[in-house]
């Protein structure tokens, strides 16, 4: 079993990637952005409760989100593992994952951090927005808010992993195709301790 946390900026290629890594490893793709635009576009209690938030571009309170996932994990299987995308958010998000995880006898084995810098961020971001249409991408204000939050509350869970020697920088310049073989790359290092 592969347990994953893919993190970085918005626009840093998290969605994309782990497509990827999903595909190649088979893990169960848990991804509390995604939960939460479906539940804001059908209109949900729980899409109703936070849409003012997300459309603000700021942070879902972490135990809404700690229990978005565990009701995800209760519904599906994951013989191979989990990856976690764009998720935690906050070192409290962490916290609360790790002891959710070790009620299941399952812990994070692998942190991958996107590193990208703020003009490719940007770029890929009006280009989703052309693309997909994402209202959290159409008004620069929001996009700005979320950077500014991913840089003050999300940064600091690096540190978080790094203590625990589970975190793994990745470039994340480039192609589709390289990114994937450096996130690649870091995975079988990892499976080969």
């Amino acid at each position: 079993m592969l347990n994953l946390v893919l993190i970085g900026p918005p626009g840093a290629g998290k969605g994309t990637q782990s497509q990827h890594i999903v595909k190649r490893y088979g893990l169960l793709h848990l991804a509390p952005g995604d939960m939460l635009r479906w539940q804001i576009q059908h209109k949900t209690a729980l899409g109703k409760q936070v849409e003012t938030q997300v459309n603000q571009g700021k942070l879902v309170p972490d135990q809404l989100i700690t229990e978005l996932i565990a009701d995800a994990m209760a519904k599906h299987k994951y013989p191979y593992g989990l990856l976690f995308d764009g998720m935690p958010r906050t070192v409290k998000q962490a916290e609360l994952l790790d002891d959710y995880l070790a009620t299941k006898d399952l812990d994070i084995d692998l942190v991958l951090a996107l590193e990208t810098s703020k003009a490719t961020v940007q770029q890929r971001i009006r280009e989703r927005s052309r693309v997909l249409k994402r209202a959290d991408d159409q008004d620069s204000v929001r996009v700005s808010m979320r950077l500014r939050v991913y840089n003050q509350q999300t940064a600091p869970v690096l540190s978080y992993y790094a203590r625990q020697g589970k975190l793994v920088s990745i470039s994340g310049e480039g192609t589709v195709e390289a990114v994937s073989l450096r996130i690649r790359d870091a995975i079988e290092s990892y499976r080969k301790l």
